[in-house]
């Protein structure tokens, strides 16, 4: 069985840094299930049981002090392409269409070979 440094089955945990404090919870698709560690009670088998999804992070939080939304930084990187994207047309569309709610550092990269 692999360790992980993070619990993988739904369980909370809690975290603070510099300039965020808040909570995270994760889960990935086949890991070990256990019921979860801090009384959540959707296991993972639950949680994935008829959806394709293969992974959850979820993170709620606040920051510390005021920061510019432009300096801050999240996202994923991938390591292939996805599998059923939708067409790029529409990706392209809905990106112009967002286009003044982002901020100009703002970069989606979806139909590389390792999209981010």
């Amino acid at each position: 069985s692999i360790k992980y440094p993070l619990p993988m089955d739904g369980s909370v945990v809690t975290f603070s840094g510099p300039l965020f404090e808040g909570k995270l919870v994760s889960r990935i698709r086949d890991v070990d299930d256990k019921p979860p560690s801090d009384g959540n009670l959707m296991s993972n088998e639950d949680y994935f049981r008829n959806r394709s999804r293969q992974y959850q992070w979820s993170v709620q939080g606040r920051f510390k002090k005021r920061i510019r939304f432009d300096e801050v930084v999240t996202g994923q990187e991938f390591g292939r392409p996805f599998r059923n994207a939708p067409s790029s047309r529409i990706v392209k569309k809905g990106l112009h269409l967002l286009k003044h709610k982002l901020p100009d550092t703002f970069e989606c990269q979806l139909f590389s070979d390792e999209p981010r």
